[in-house]
Order: C-alpha cells, then structure tokens, then sequence
C-alpha cells in the first residue's frame, strides 16, 4: 500500500512538472535574457497560479522556487562576469564605453586629430560630448575631404576583429581608397589610456595607421603630411 502511494505521488509530481514547464521555462528564459529576476514572481503568479486546480499551483510553486533559486545563483555569477569582462574591456581599449561623457559644448573645445596621416586635412571640429554629433560632424569633413579629392570612402561602427586571441570592437572604421583607418573619438584620461593600449596592439597586428580625434593631447611621432594616401594593408 504503502509503494503505491508513493508511486502515485511519483506520478502525480511527474505530471505537474510537465504541467508546469512550459510557462516555467518561458520564465527562466526572460530571467536569463534580461540578467535580473525581478519581475519574476509577478509573472509567475500571473500565468501559473490557478484556483482551479490548487495542488497542481502548489507543486508548480515548489519548482518555481527552486528555480528561482538556481536563477539567482546564475545572474550573479554571470553579473560578476560581465563586470570582469567590463574592467578588462576598458583596461585594454578592446571596446571603448562612450558613458557619463560631460557636455562641452559651452567650454568651446576642438578636438585634436591625425586625420592627416591619410590624406586628409584637419579643420577646427568644435566638440559637444554627445558621441553622435561629434561623429556626424567628423563625418561630414572626411566625406567632404573625400569628394574634393576623389578619394572613395565608406565607413562601419562596431566592427570587431581579432587581435591574437581576443577580440577588439572598434568604435568607428574608416575604408579611405580601400585603405581602413580605425578612428576613436577620445574624450577622458580614460579614453586617452585605453586608446594609447589599444593602437599599440593594432600596431602588432600591421594596422598602423590608427585615427582620432582627442580632446587631449596625444603623444606621438611627428608625421610628414602628404596629399596622397598611402596603401597599407588592411584589416586582418
């Protein structure tokens, strides 16, 4: 007698499982894509509580909270690994976070620049802070540049590469008469550091023309200026 009711309550768990895993994995799977639990038991009490059938809400409850345990025990390692993958990101210049930026629209700043190195004349580009117009504007001198000398251009954000065995997202990449240049807009000391990283590894890698714009003086060798722009060999 005794087995046979723990055979049934074998059964009976086995099929609110079932029951239940649908809408339990659905839950796990938005907790997953947003990093967080909150919200979780909200709408787990929206979508898998029923007055109607009481003991399979109860049972479904139980695996709710042991997976919403295991969820916790997910997101926090997985937050601490992103946060190490920020420090190290920021560290090495492999991405550049365009956050918190002060505005400098009424402190008149220009940007420094190497924009020469390939074929293109520096102008006064006056900086606001805000990443978009900042490019927009560095942007329209290069295209300009380009049209008056013929020189065909395009252009991509974001594009990652691989430098050894890990991968780098350049910010902005300039393709000059099937030249690439990546270009980093530079605001902060920290900005100034990671770019300082980040072009030496570029270097290593044979990309040795590496363009900014800096609200920052940026140490470097002193360039010949040309008006013709010189091939090297492009991404890897």
């Amino acid at each position: 007698m005794q087995a046979l009711l723990l055979i049934a309550g074998v059964l009976i768990i086995v099929y609110n499982l079932f029951v239940n895993i649908s809408n339990l994995s659905t839950l796990a799977s938005e907790a997953l894509r947003l990093n967080t639990v909150n919200g979780y038991w909200d709408a787990y009490f929206k979508n898998c509580v029923s007055a109607r059938a009481i003991i399979s809400s109860i049972i479904g409850m139980i695996f709710a909270f042991l997976l919403y345990l295991a969820l916790t025990v997910i997101i926090a390692f997985r937050g601490e690994a992103v946060k190490k993958e920020i420090a190290l990101a920021k560290s090495t210049g492999y991405r550049f976070y365009y956050e918190n930026i002060p505005s400098f629209s009424e402190q008149k700043k220009n940007f420094h620049s190497n924009v020469n190195i390939c074929g293109i004349s520096e102008t006064d580009i006056m900086a606001t802070g805000i990443v978009r117009l900042d490019l927009a504007q560095i942007m329209a001198h290069i295209q300009k540049e380009c049209e008056a000398k013929n020189l065909t251009l395009r252009y991509e954000v974001m594009q990652e590469i691989q430098l050894g065995n890990d991968t780098a997202t350049l910010p902005f990449l300039f393709t000059i008469n099937n030249v690439d240049y990546p270009l980093y807009v530079i605001y902060t000391e920290e900005h100034k550091k990671q770019f300082g990283a980040v072009s030496e590894k570029l270097k290593a890698a044979g990309i040795n023309d590496v363009l900014y714009y800096s609200l920052l003086p940026i140490e470097e060798p002193e360039v010949i200026v040309t008006d013709t722009v010189e091939v090297t060999p492009g991404l890897v």
